[in-house]
């Protein structure tokens, strides 16, 4: 793995930055979000690139029209369908002249002076890539209860990107800019992930020498998945990326990506226990009651209902993402010893 070269171009004014967006079925959310990014005020941003992973609804047709009005805007087809290679080939595309590009998700809404705070942070502290904070934010009563989960250490375990706090150098957070140049010498994100790739660059990054920033000054708004059953479906998806970063780089977890898999686990055995002994029932009611706690917490500080359906979706995201890496994790252990003992 090559080092990463810290070399800046110190006047912001000279830099150009082009905006990327990974889309999939985003026909509610897309042209919000193209309005909060092609409002900004900087006149540094080059281009505007959809990257899309083969849509069956109306994104498509809405950034092709918006592109009539826009020429910074444009629609490329990623194949691949999977974020890391969409990203991936936009940055192969990228004007030769852009030195940064932003990673921007088509689920969000950005604050109007949000290049112009990622470039200047970039450059004051020499930071190869800089992340974010996301707030989560929903329509529904059930979106509403997912972003004050999200937004708590209830439900991401105090991750800095999620909950805020002072800017400072981190070893991971929500993406958004990256130095070109640095993000085309670690070959990109690894196109076989199909979540946690943020991750697992970020990994790559700091090992090659790199530096991650996390600006608190602008905040991106985020809107959380509608169902149940959609919001199981990312966090399993997140636990399972975790589960291949850790297998591929090694490494521990922290405390709060150990809770959900132990959590799966105590509980599941304690309710198949229960089947000799009640009693066992003790420990997923406990857990019940702590999830209960953390909700009327939520509830006391917020005050609004929707945030006693954090009930319902705090463990929704716990299993899920325990289930997710398990799975993940214990299959490919199982495969690795099974070509193993055919050697």
């Amino acid at each position: 793995m090559g080092k990463i070269e810290h070399v800046f171009d110190e006047s912001v004014a000279s830099t150009m930055v082009a905006i990327i967006i990974p889309t999939l079925n985003e026909e509610r959310h897309i042209l919000a979000t193209l309005d909060s990014l092609a409002r900004q005020s900087s006149g540094r941003c080059r281009e505007i690139i959809v990257v899309d992973g083969g849509s069956s609804d109306a994104t498509c047709d809405i950034v092709l029209q918006y592109s009539l009005r826009d020429p910074r805007v444009r629609l490329i087809h990623n194949e691949q369908q999977l974020q890391a290679a969409g990203i991936n080939l936009a940055v192969r595309q990228l004007d030769p002249d852009t030195q940064y590009f932003i990673r921007a998700d088509a689920h969000s809404v950005y604050p109007d002076d949000f290049i112009d705070k990622l470039l200047t942070a970039a450059l004051t502290h020499g930071a190869q890539s800089v992340v974010t904070r996301l707030k989560a934010e929903g329509e529904t009563c059930f979106q509403r209860a997912v972003g004050m989960v999200s937004n708590s250490v209830i439900g991401t375990g105090g991750a800095v990107h999620r909950i805020g706090g002072n800017s400072r150098w981190v070893e991971h957070g929500h993406h958004a800019l990256f130095s070109v140049s640095s993000f085309k010498s670690l070959g990109g994100y690894d196109e076989s992930f199909v979540a946690n790739e943020d991750a697992e660059f970020d990994f790559r990054l700091c090992a090659a020498g790199g530096r991650i920033w996390f600006s608190n000054d602008s905040t991106i708004i985020y809107s959380p998945r509608a169902t149940p059953a959609a919001l199981a479906n990312q966090y399993f998806r997140y636990g399972a990326g975790r589960a291949r970063n850790l297998l591929k780089h090694g490494g521990k977890l922290r405390l709060r990506q150990l809770l959900p898999p132990m959590t799966v686990l105590i509980v599941s055995l304690c309710l198949f226990l229960s089947l000799a002994s009640p009693w066992y029932l003790l420990v997923p009611f406990a857990y019940l009651g702590g999830v209960a706690l953390g909700t009327l917490s939520i509830f006391s500080r917020i005050r609004s209902r929707c945030a006693l359906a954090g009930i319902i979706a705090a463990p929704i995201m716990h299993f899920a993402w325990g289930a997710g890496f398990l799975v993940t994790y214990l299959r490919s252990r199982a495969m690795m010893r099974s070509v193993s003992s055919i050697r």
